[in-house]
C-alpha cells in the first residue's frame, strides 16, 4: 500500500512539475529578462505567456496591461510567484490580445520578469 501512495505521489509531482514550466509559444518573441517595468510592445499584438523570477528569497508580482503605461485594463490578474519557488509563469492556450500595448510592472526584491509576444 505504502508503495501505491508513494508511486501516486511521484507521479502528481512530476506533473505538477512538467506543467510549471513556461515554454516559449510557436512564433513569438521574448522580452528578454526585465527587472522593471517597461512597455515590451506599442500598439496591437498577442501575449502568449508570462514567467516572473524571485530571487529565491522573496515574492515576485507580475502584471502587465494593455497600455504603454501600468494604467488600464490588466491583460491577466497579477502573477504571484512565492520567493522559494523561483520561478513561475503562464502560458495562455489562446494568446492574450491587447489594443494599445503591453505594459509590465514587476514588483518584489530582486524580482524579474519575461513575457513572450506577438505582433
Amino acid at each position: 500500500m505504502k508503495t501505491f501512495i508513494y508511486t501516486i505521489l511521484i507521479t502528481f509531482c512530476m506533473t505538477v512539475c512538467v506543467y510549471a514550466q513556461v515554454s516559449v509559444p510557436s512564433g513569438m518573441t521574448p522580452s528578454g529578462v526585465k527587472t522593471s517595468a517597461t512597455t515590451i510592445v506599442t500598439g496591437t499584438g498577442k501575449l502568449g505567456s508570462a514567467v516572473a523570477i524571485t530571487n529565491g528569497t522573496n515574492n515576485a508580482t507580475l502584471t502587465c496591461y494593455d497600455n504603454t503605461s501600468a494604467a488600464g485594463t490588466m491583460l491577466f490578474p497579477p502573477l504571484v510567484v512565492l520567493g522559494a519557488s523561483r520561478f513561475g509563469g503562464v502560458d495562455f492556450c489562446t494568446p492574450v490580445r491587447f489594443k494599445v500595448g503591453c505594459h509590465c510592472t514587476i514588483s518584489g526584491t530582486g524580482a524579474s520578469f519575461e513575457v513572450y509576444t506577438d505582433r
